[in-house]
């Protein structure tokens, strides 16, 4: 590595740049060596982390959502199970509403056909 040249016309500047891309070239291939390394043992790199913390939020946020379906569907089935609403009396009187309804409609159909 040459650093000054006075004589062979190299300049201190081009040393240095030199000097600066070796120390770059040689900080990237100890970076690479620690990411296998790494890899090698298993050990998550801190993207590796940062996906994992995303992916946490993620299912977080998307089990929160279900949770707050669940307690809407609680509250729905605490309605439906108080005194007075039991489902079958219910339905009895949808029916015994749809009989009326019925009747009321054969009166109709029988009276205008009577003219």
């Amino acid at each position: 590595m040459r650093l000054v040249g006075f004589s062979g016309g190299s300049s201190w500047g081009d040393g240095k740049l030199g000097w600066a891309s070796e120390s770059r070239a040689s900080r990237e291939r100890v970076v690479q060596a620690q990411e296998a390394t790494m890899a090698a043992l298993n050990i998550p790199s801190a993207a590796d982390i940062e996906r994992l913390t995303r992916r946490v939020r993620s299912v977080s946020q998307r089990l929160e959502g279900i949770e707050g379906a669940v307690d809407r569907l609680d509250e729905r089935l605490a309605m439906l199970s108080t005194p007075g609403s039991d489902p079958d009396q219910r339905l009895g009187a949808i029916e015994s509403k749809l009989d009326v309804a019925a009747r009321g409609s054969r009166r109709c159909t029988s009276s205008s056909g009577a003219r």
